[in-house]
């Protein structure tokens, strides 16, 4: 059987156009040298394990295919233009992304599970990007955090998500809505403490959370009988006078002529800041 044997040594100078030259390096690594001067290793070798740090050099990998071991947090890779090196990844990790390390996974860091793999290539300038293949399958978009009630505020950020418990403070979500009777009951209600008859006609609803001002939206209607008629038929209103951040007073009357009335099922929703 013919064999080609390898003297350990520096690397050959780059060879002519069209060729490639083979070579064993001092620590008995081959590596493929091109006709641009680019060196690189021949595919399909398991290499030694590396360390996780801060770094981490592929270009030093002994192999196409290494394992990271440990749960150092890391922040650059290493890799020359035109390399690439699969990574699998033995523990919990954060892949912090940047201008050089850039992730398919919606520019956001990415936390390991053990058993993940991350094909690197090298790019320009320094560049690293990785293409996650996740042990479980699923998407590789990182762990997505909860909004802030800021974030929420603000209603700009695209790479969280919305709560439960925070939706509310979102500027298109209402604040507060009730199902309302005069005689201080209430069908439904959301975020209402109570439904107060403060004279005919006249309809106090108190919010369990104050709004930030008294600068909110309130909308309110009436159930409209089964056959309306100017007499049978109401309007609500809301007040100005009692127009504060914890309660608003909500006024109704009859359309035949205005006088004020009591109703059943007044129907209120608030919007705004609180």
């Amino acid at each position: 059987m013919a064999k080609i044997l390898l003297k350990e040594g520096t690397a050959p100078d780059t060879p002519s156009a069209g060729y490639i030259a083979a070579y064993a390096t001092t620590d008995s690594e081959l590596l493929i040298k091109d006709d641009t001067g680019l060196a690189f290793k021949p595919p399909y070798r398991k290499g030694a394990d590396i360390a996780s740090a801060a770094t981490i050099n592929l270009d030093a990998a002994t192999g196409d295919l290494v394992d990271v071991t440990g749960t150092v947090t890391i922040t650059a890779v290493t890799l020359a233009e035109g390399k690439q090196c699969i990574v699998r990844f033995t523990g919990a990790l954060q892949l912090t992304v940047g201008a050089s390390l850039i992730l398919n996974n919606n520019a956001a860091n990415y936390t390991t599970t053990a058993g993940d793999f991350v094909l690197f290539r090298g790019y320009a300038l320094g560049v690293v990007r990785g293409i996650i293949s996740p042990i479980d399958g699923e998407s590789p978009t990182g762990a997505a955090a909860a909004a802030t009630q800021t974030e929420m505020e603000t209603a700009s950020v695209t790479n969280v998500y919305s709560s439960p418990g925070r939706q509310k403070f979102h500027p298109g979500h209402p604040k507060g809505w009730v199902m309302a009777n005069f005689d201080g009951t209430s069908d439904a209600s959301y975020n209402v403490t109570s439904v107060g008859d403060s004279g005919v006609g006249l309809m106090d609803i108190t919010w369990n959370i104050d709004f930030s001002a008294a600068a909110y939206v309130p909308l309110v209607s009436v159930k409209a009988p089964t056959t309306p008629s100017a007499a049978t038929t109401y309007v609500g209103m809301i007040e100005n006078t009692n127009f504060l951040v914890g309660q608003t007073r909500f006024t109704f009357v009859r359309m035949s002529d205005f006088t004020l009335v009591d109703v059943t099922d007044a129907m209120i929703m608030v919007s705004g800041d609180q």
